[in-house]
């Protein structure tokens, strides 16, 4: 797993600040955030004890809530 801001190497990346910028909020018992899998149509994130799944393709996401579901 990598943490946010992880370049491709899997290696911190030096270009961009960690700033957290205006508006976004620091959730109190949340210490890192890891990227547990990522590819060019999803990412699957780690927040604390939650795993997070982003996709951009909603069908499928539809398809894998329906299946929680059952």
């Amino acid at each position: 797993m990598h943490d946010v801001g992880a370049g491709a190497t899997g290696r911190p990346r030096t270009d961009t600040p960690h700033d957290v910028g205006a508006g976004a909020a620091k959730m109190p018992d949340v210490d890192q955030v890891q990227v547990v899998l990522a590819n060019n149509d999803r990412v699957t994130l780690r927040v604390g004890d939650v795993f997070l799944k982003i996709d951009a393709d909603q069908s499928r996401t539809d398809v894998e809530v329906e299946a929680m579901a059952i």
